[in-house]
């Protein structure tokens, strides 16, 4: 969404993996919300801020922080977390 001169960005996941077999197995599932906001100074540079929340609902889930398939913040299980991320673009 454009906010200003600048474009907002958000995500949201649901995540559930297979609680497997036995009576005490749990299903493991997160939700993830991912915020970002990337402000243009000229035309080949750039200010962004993101944030991601990674909710485990359960003391069996153990997801992270991830982006593009890199894990940034492995996660214990049931423990929630969160980040916040600064920085600069600039196109040479």
């Amino acid at each position: 969404m454009k906010v200003g001169a600048g474009m907002l960005m958000l995500t949201y996941s649901m995540y559930e993996a297979d609680a497997g077999a036995g009576e005490t197995a749990v299903k493991r599932e997160a939700n993830v919300l991912g915020l970002a906001y990337n402000h243009p100074l000229s035309k080949n540079t750039s200010l962004y801020a993101t944030y991601g929340r990674t909710d485990n609902k359960n003391a069996s889930s153990n997801y992270g922080l991830w982006a593009g398939g890199v894990s940034y913040s492995a996660s214990a299980n049931g423990v929630d977390s969160s980040g916040l991320g600064f920085g600069v673009i600039h196109n040479f």
